[in-house]
């Protein structure tokens, strides 16, 4: 159904990103995977994706969608994230997540994912498609620090407005400090988190530790493709 071209193109220092260029037939677009992914002369490459939801009946019976976008400028790269039908009124982690290896990360293949059969596609059982938590968006990307009350707040309709420039160097040394390889982004899928601290979730489901399950609860993905 596509028609794939890799593109490498070498950023600052030596790090690389690649990027995979789809020509879509009609009707061929699958939802959470990659809509465009366009290269323009002088600003770097584009990767545009959509956001699919996660665990709605967890999440009030709320459908989130919205879209993300990656954009390679020079020594910057831009970050966007507009979803709705999250939790109002909250704070919402939100990270990329990929493999500690050179492997392709890729949202919930469905209820199958729910391994232990509880009706919910926890943190924990999302790590055999998408792998870990590698890059969180809020405040300071760069830093790398997950624990932090610096993630995007949604209004009381609850639709979430994220967008930050970081440097494109900063963020790819502390990511090789961190993981020991470079930064490619379409390994990675992004995540959207968390539903209201009254949701009523079975005791099964797994979170991180000491952080409450409502709040690693993912309710959104999309493929970095």
């Amino acid at each position: 159904m596509f028609a794939s071209t890799c593109l490498l193109i070498s950023v600052l220092s030596g790090f690389l990103f690649s990027c995979n260029q789809q020509a879509m037939q009609e009707g061929g677009v699958v939802e959470g995977q990659t809509v465009e992914t366009t290269a323009t002369e002088g600003e770097g490459m584009v990767y545009d994706v959509n956001l699919s939801s996660l665990n709605s009946e967890a999440n009030d019976g709320r459908d989130v969608s919205g879209t993300a976008r990656f954009e390679v400028r020079d020594s910057l790269l831009l970050i966007t994230v507009n979803a709705e039908g999250l939790e109002p009124n909250t704070m919402h982690l939100q990270h990329l997540h990929s493999f500690e290896t050179p492997a392709d990360a890729s949202c919930p293949p469905g209820m199958e994912a729910d391994t232990n059969k509880d009706g919910i596609i926890d943190l924990i059982e999302t790590r055999q498609s998408a792998g870990i938590t590698m890059i969180p968006l809020h405040d300071n990307p760069v830093n790398m620090e997950i624990k932090t009350d610096t993630y995007p707040t949604t209004d009381n309709e609850g639709k979430l407005s994220y967008q930050k420039t970081v440097n494109l160097n900063e963020l790819s040394s502390a990511y090789k400090e961190k993981f020991g390889m470079d930064i490619d982004l379409t390994r990675h899928v992004i995540f959207i988190h968390g539903v209201g601290s009254d949701a009523s979730l079975p005791a099964s489901v797994q979170s991180l530790p000491d952080v409450p399950a409502h709040v690693t609860l993912p309710v959104a993905c999309g493929a970095i493709d």
